[in-house]
Parts: C-alpha cells; sequence; structure tokens
C-alpha cells in the first residue's frame, strides 16, 4: 500500500480548468452562457466529473465536480494543475490532502476548444432563427419591409452609426429604443435596437468576438438587441431559400435577404418572434417615413435642433402608432463643439497616436456640420471628405486641422488611386466632395490651411485623379484583387463574389504595386515645421476664442 502511494505522488497528476462555451443555454427563462468544468489526466485519458452550470455558479460547484471525478475514477490524484489561482485556492480548502499547483494547462486549453466547438455546432444545429409562433404570414410582412428598406438605402443619408434615432411604439411595449442605422462603409447594412444609449455606448465600444478566444467578461456582458441586416442568399439556409421562391416574397435583390437577429445580454441568440417582425416592421416605416426631411435630420444631429414625428405605421397584424426622434446631446455624448477644428487640434501630439474614439467622435460632429451647410447642397454623398481625415491621422498622425496641401496632395493623388476601389470615373465626385469640404472649414471655421489645399484640388484635379484611378500600377494588393474581380463579372460588394473570386483566380492575391505609397524616411526638419505649424494653429484658435 505504501508504494503506491508513493507511486501516485510520483505519476498521478491530473488537470482541469473552466471555460465559458460560446452557445447560449435557455434557462428558468433567461439565456446565458454554459461554463463547464473539465477534469481529465495529464497523461491522457477520459474526462471525468464535468460540471456545466451558469459562470457565476461554477466556482461553487468545483470541489464537489472534483469529488465526483475522483468517485468516477477510482483513484484521487495527488497533484492537480490548474490555470486559475482563484480555482486553486478554492479547491485547496476543500481537498487538503491533495497539491494544487496554478501553472499552464495546453492539456485542458486543446480540449476545452474541441468541446466548445462540438457544443457549439450542435446548438447551431438544433436552434431556430424564428420562434414557433412566426408564421408565413410574419415571414412575407419581414421580407417586404426588408426590401422597402434596402431599396431605400437609409445609411446613404445617416452620416454614420453614431447619427442616432429614438424609437417609441407603446403599442408593442417599447420605448425609447435607441436606433443605430449601419452601413455607409458598405459592409453590413441595415440599423439596430438598443433599450438605451448606454447599451449603444457599450455594444459600440466593444471589440468584435474572435472565434479562435474564449469569451470574455466584457462580450458576456454585452447588451440585448434586435437588429436588421442583409445578406448574400449563399448565406441563407436552403430551407428558407426555397420557401422564399416557393411563395413569391419579395426580395431587392438577390444579396439582399433581410437577417432579423435578436441577442439577449452576452451575445446570446434567441428565436426572433412575431413581436419583433412587427417592431422591425413599424421601426422600417417610420425611419421611410422621415428621410425626405433631410435638411432637418441633418440640422437636428449637427445642431442639436429638435426633430420629432409620429405615424401609424402598418404591420402585418394591425397598425400602431410609431414616435421616432433625432437623439440630439444624449447622455454619454458629448455636446456639440463650439470650436471643433480647435478641439480636433487639441488631440495632436508629436510623440504618440492620436486618440482614434476621440478623433472619430469630433469628425463625426464635423461631418454633420458639413452635411447641414450650404456647400453640401451640391454634394451627392459624404464619403471622400471621412477619407481624407482618415488618412491623415493613420498615415502622417495629424488632423484635418493641420494637414497642409502637401499631405492632401499626397492623400487625393497617392494613396486614394492606390486604395480606393472605385471605378475612375468617381474621380469627379470625389474632388467636388473634397473641394466642398474645405469651402465649409474655411467659411465656417476659417481654417488657415484650406486656401492651399482648395488649390491642390482646383482646375485639372478631376482629370489627374481620374487618370490614376484607373491606371493599375497604382493599385494596391487590396484593390487589385477587387478590381480584378469586377473585370471578371464577380460581384465585389459580397462575401460570396470575393470568396468566388478567390477561388477562380487559383487563391492567389496580387502583390501590391510597387508604387504603393510607402512610409518616408524622418526629416527632422520637416517634422520641426510640422510641429510649429500645430503649435501657431492652436495659439491662433485661442486668441480667436
Amino acid at each position: 500500500m505504501a508504494t503506491k502511494r508513493r507511486k501516485q505522488s510520483k505519476d498521478i497528476e491530473w488537470v482541469g480548468g473552466i471555460t465559458v462555451l460560446e452557445g447560449g443555454v435557455i434557462g428558468d427563462g433567461t439565456p446565458y452562457h454554459p461554463a463547464v468544468l473539465i477534469w481529465l489526466p495529464a497523461d491522457g485519458g477520459e474526462l471525468e466529473g464535468t460540471i456545466v452550470a451558469r459562470p457565476g455558479e461554477i466556482l461553487g460547484r468545483a470541489s464537489q465536480s472534483l469529488r465526483i471525478a475522483i468517485e468516477e475514477h477510482g483513484t484521487a490524484p495527488t497533484r492537480v494543475r490548474v490555470a486559475s489561482a482563484e480555482l486553486a485556492d478554492v479547491l485547496r480548502r476543500e481537498h487538503p490532502a491533495i497539491e494544487f499547483v496554478c501553472a499552464p494547462t495546453p492539456e485542458f486549453d486543446a480540449l476545452a476548444a474541441h468541446v466548445s466547438e462540438s457544443l457549439a455546432k450542435e446548438a447551431e444545429n438544433q436552434r431556430d432563427l424564428f420562434a414557433p409562433d412566426v408564421g408565413p404570414d410574419s415571414l412575407e410582412a419581414l421580407f417586404r419591409a426588408g426590401a422597402e428598406l434596402f431599396r431605400a438605402a437609409p445609411w446613404h443619408l445617416v452620416l454614420d452609426d453614431q447619427s442616432l434615432f429614438s424609437v417609441t411604439i407603446d403599442a408593442l411595449g417599447r420605448r425609447d429604443l435607441v436606433m443605430s442605422v449601419v452601413g455607409q462603409a458598405g459592409e453590413v447594412q441595415g440599423f439596430l435596437l438598443f433599450e438605451s444609449v448606454e447599451d449603444y455606448e457599450q455594444y459600440r465600444g466593444s471589440a468584435a468576438p474572435d472565434p479562435d478566444e474564449p469569451l470574455s467578461e466584457e462580450l458576456l456582458a454585452m447588451p440585448p438587441h434586435l437588429a436588421l441586416t442583409f445578406v448574400d442568399e449563399d448565406d441563407v439556409d436552403d430551407e428558407l431559400r426555397q420557401q422564399v421562391a416557393e411563395e413569391g416574397w419579395e426580395l431587392a435583390e438577390p444579396d439582399a435577404y433581410p437577417q432579423p437577429i435578436a441577442m439577449e445580454r452576452g451575445l446570446v441568440p434567441r428565436p426572433v418572434t412575431v413581436e419583433d417582425i412587427r417592431v422591425l416592421e413599424a421601426t422600417i416605416a417610420a425611419l421611410l417615413a422621415v428621410l425626405d426631411a433631410e435638411e432637418a435630420l441633418l440640422t437636428a444631429w449637427a445642431r442639436g435642433a429638435p426633430f420629432s414625428r409620429t405615424l401609424r405605421a402598418p404591420t402585418h397584424r394591425g397598425n400602431v402608432e410609431v414616435t421616432l426622434s433625432v437623439i440630439a446631446n444624449a447622455p454619454g455624448f458629448a455636446a456639440p463643439s463650439d470650436d471643433l477644428i480647435g478641439d480636433l487640434l487639441e488631440l495632436e501630439s508629436y510623440d504618440s497616436p492620436i486618440d482614434p474614439d476621440a478623433r472619430e467622435d469630433l469628425q463625426s460632429q464635423l461631418l454633420r456640420q458639413f452635411a447641414a451647410s450650404p456647400e453640401f447642397e451640391s454634394v451627392e454623398e459624404v464619403g471622400a471628405s471621412q477619407l481624407v481625415m482618415d488618412y491623415a491621422a493613420e498615415r502622417f498622425n495629424l488632423t484635418i486641422g493641420s494637414l497642409d496641401a502637401q499631405r492632401l496632395r499626397e492623400i487625393v493623388f497617392e494613396i486614394f488611386p492606390a486604395k480606393l476601389s472605385v471605378d475612375a470615373d468617381a474621380a469627379a465626385g470625389l474632388i467636388a466632395e473634397c473641394r466642398a469640404f474645405y469651402r465649409f472649414l474655411q467659411r465656417e471655421f476659417g481654417l488657415c490651411e484650406a486656401a492651399e489645399c482648395l488649390e491642390v484640388l482646383g482646375a485639372g484635379a478631376e482629370q489627374k485623379l481620374e487618370r490614376l484611378l484607373a491606371d493599375p500600377s497604382n493599385f494596391g494588393m487590396a484593390k487589385s484583387f477587387v478590381m480584378g474581380g469586377r473585370r471578371a463579372g464577380y460581384d465585389m460588394r459580397s462575401q460570396a463574389g470575393l470568396d468566388a473570386w478567390l477561388a477562380a483566380s487559383g487563391g492567389q492575391i496580387p502583390a501590391a504595386s510597387p508604387v504603393s505609397p510607402a512610409p518616408k524616411r524622418r526629416d527632422g526638419k520637416a517634422e520641426a515645421r510640422t510641429k510649429a505649424k500645430r503649435k501657431a494653429a492652436r495659439q491662433a484658435r485661442k486668441r480667436s476664442r
């Protein structure tokens, strides 16, 4: 017996740990991400004492789980290795005869990843997108409303996802929902509905989940929301696609299948209900009804002017009253600045990168004011001015307040041709918007760099940019791939089109052109001049306040 104990003390080691699964579980009516505690011999073997519980309850059951594992295995380990110091402390109190070591557990990590992936796939196969009460009449209404939304394309009017609406539908028990319209960057198009501005802020400030990493505490606290976006037909379930074809439900385009998404807290999906569809229908009807008030909307977002409309919105199960309002100066959002250029200049630092979040907020305010200005009347769509500001920060660590003519010339005539996947005939619109933007900055803020920048955008700029946009030798890697797919007839706006072109091209993405913009060698004199200009611009603006 003594010999057996000595052998155990040397040879028997277990590893264990807790992992939180991505799939949602409905328990007591409240969805949650289940936590799993797993034990296994370090030298390989079957799982022992596995317990599934809510994340907040799993530690309290750890000791019980280990006792069950020991009983099932028939032999107690003398050493247990776990990665969590908190788990080790809990177990030491209940199992003093076992040595608990806090150290990496690659054996557990590999197994946990496999278990999580298997259970997530099983949950996905078993999960229904729609609740049992959603019948053909509800689906037909969803597709009809989705087609109307897609054709109206409100993301071309709403400047960014921070230009928010409030939605109230008393008959459906929804008050002061916060709507964010997305799709301005040409990616996912549609809108999201949150219960509060704070929930919207939390969602917007969180990083997208990494499928190769366990869910973080931040993601587990993600707020509930309801959304409607659009997907390609290749991303739609075969059964639903067949039903759409058989029933003749309305689609704006083959790549515009409306996809409702209902999420509980922690990114736990739940089935979409008839009431959810009615909320989406009513919200779409209200949104479409206000798109004709473009000037009033832009003024409300830019200047904080009130805007609100109440109307009777049709849904497939009766009309409901909807109030749609612009959210201006909402709690948690900065009030419109008296001097946006000055505030942008204050973000600049010679030695450290500009804070991207603060910059984006100020740029959004600036674009809203631009959209409400007389200079904007001749502009068809905002895009170029946003790109100029983004490239100024990313390439030169400057804001629009100190971007000089030389660097603007590089952005427009070097970076645009290398990066923008647009046809050459887009040059006229890009230059026209940039001109209007700088005229606005000159009139509204007295931007000292505006006059010289307007010279860069003067006579002949459209023709020059058009030639550069048409020349493949200027294309960067990503643009070469996208433009090649377009020429071959593929829809490069959709994931299906991108995948098809990648397969057709043998999985090869063309190399970047050697003339693609590259970082320049540090020039001490130029940097000193830039630093001096920044300081002078700040002081001049302070004196003028």
